[in-house]
């Protein structure tokens, strides 16, 4: 039922997955030594692109391959009449997501963007409690995603590689509201674009920061967002199940100092991991016409924010 392109290290992850999970239809990869020896491993058949795009039994088409050939390739999905799985991110500039986006909206297909850590169970959590009034209103969020990394010059810099994700959990939080300002700080330590910082400003005078790099010596995972009554943290790089977490306390303008701190663990479903969750919503999605979390919408809206963000010169 479901294709892959692309079985390189992230790529191999997805094929497990959809292994284990008994929808994985053919496999292609440009490496044909690669492809045989993944093609034995998990008894799947190796394709061409072009013999993906005519199978009439796959119906969904994942792309694990390099950003600069995602436009092309996916719309080649689309306009085969398949569904389309493309990682993160979506494109490389605003013009071909919005390409990407128009075609699946014209052909009625449904476009899954790999922004795998919105189908965290304890993200799924956090956006239950913050919406339920857990904490009260909003005050601002704080996302750190950072470690020594891969570095991928061909995603632009460490904003567009990194970044996407936590775009993507902060409009999730922020019920896809868009921001009113967008501001971009970016640097290079080792290479091009390795460190980087977003600042972004809603309407309701929220404020969310987004700091990126491939550059750090210590695992940094978290998304912390803080309301009136506490602050709910996410820290994906905790055991599982220990990943969330509310900071009780009391903050309002005529008291802008902490009253009391209570740290209460928040229990979560982890028993399946987000990568498979990811590949029920698309196989859902697929058959159901419901859209994905991380829809070409979303994903598109977090292409605006990166090409309309504003440089900060220091």
């Amino acid at each position: 039922m479901i294709a892959i392109i692309g079985c390189g290290l992230w790529g191999m992850n997805i094929v497990r997955t959809l292994s284990e999970m008994k929808i994985l239809s053919a496999i292609c990869d440009a490496d044909s030594a690669r492809c045989a020896q993944v093609s034995q491993k998990f008894h799947v058949p190796i394709l061409t692109f072009s013999e993906i795009l005519t199978n009439q039994h796959i119906k969904g088409v994942v792309l694990s391959v390099p950003a600069c050939k995602h436009v092309e390739m996916a719309s080649a999905v689309l306009n085969a009449g398949k569904h389309v799985w493309i990682e993160k991110p979506m494109a490389l500039t605003l013009n071909d997501a919005q390409h990407v986006f128009a075609l699946a909206q014209e052909k009625n297909l449904q476009i899954l963007v790999g922004h795998v850590v919105r189908y965290h169970g304890a993200f799924e959590k956090m956006l239950l409690l913050i919406h339920s009034g857990e904490i009260g209103n909003i005050l601002y969020i704080d996302c750190v995603r950072q470690n020594w990394g891969r570095v991928c010059p061909e995603e632009k810099d460490v904003l567009w590689s990194l970044a996407v994700h936590d775009i993507s959990l902060v409009l999730a939080l922020m019920l896809q509201s868009f921001p009113v300002k967008v501001m971009r700080y970016v640097q290079s330590c080792v290479q091009g674009g390795d460190q980087g910082m977003l600042l972004l400003k809603f309407e309701t005078g929220v404020q969310a920061r987004i700091t990126s790099s491939w550059c750090y010596p210590i695992k940094e995972q978290r998304c912390v967002v803080t309301g009136i009554k506490g602050s709910v943290v996410f820290d994906d790089t905790r055991p599982d199940g220990e990943e969330l977490y509310i900071v009780k306390h009391d903050i309002s303008k005529t008291r802008p100092f902490l009253s009391s701190q209570e740290i209460v663990a928040i229990a979560y479903d982890y028993r399946k991991q987000p990568l498979t969750r990811q590949c029920e919503a698309f196989i859902n999605a697929i058959s159901s016409g419901v859209s994905v979390p991380t829809c070409g919408l979303e994903a598109l809206s977090g292409i605006k924010i990166l090409s309309s963000a504003e440089e900060i010169i220091l």
